[in-house]
């Protein structure tokens, strides 16, 4: 089945969540793309990303370990999307869809395996409960 965002770069009015995939809709994809096909958060991730801004520059990989996130996500921009690592094979992906001090507001899919559409805020403490790192995404490109 193929999932429709009736957006485009062209056409998106800059705003999350998209008019069609609203925050509290389920979501169960697949989303298939140059990359392959994804699934979950990370086909949901890929689709809003190709829809709104198109993928820029790749994102590298930064241990929270090492880094913190605040300073990770000094060069990532809003729109961009983020893999993180839960560690093992564990992995997130999201939308950035703003960035504050405090934190990142994300729009994603199934963050609490139940295939719902979130939208929300993330502080850059939660985030390193959450996630070991940074292990893969993409910058938008430049509209």
């Amino acid at each position: 089945m193929a999932y429709v965002t009736w957006v485009t770069p062209a056409t998106w009015d800059g705003k999350y969540p998209l008019p069609y995939l609203p925050a509290g809709k389920i979501w169960t994809g697949p989303y298939q793309n140059s990359e392959g096909t994804g699934y979950s958060c990370i086909g949901f991730a890929r689709m809003v990303l190709d829809a709104t801004y198109g993928r820029g520059s790749s994102l590298s990989k930064v241990s929270f370990s090492e880094v913190s996130p605040q300073d990770a996500f000094k060069n990532i921009k809003k729109g961009a999307r983020v893999t993180f690592s839960r560690g093992g094979d564990q992995q997130h992906g999201l939308i950035v869809a703003s960035k504050s001090s405090s934190g990142i507001k994300a729009y994603d899919c199934n963050v609490k395996d139940d295939n719902t559409i979130s939208y929300y805020d993330l502080s850059w403490a939660r985030m390193k409960e959450k996630y070991t790192g940074i292990i893969g995404g993409y910058n938008p490109s430049a509209r």
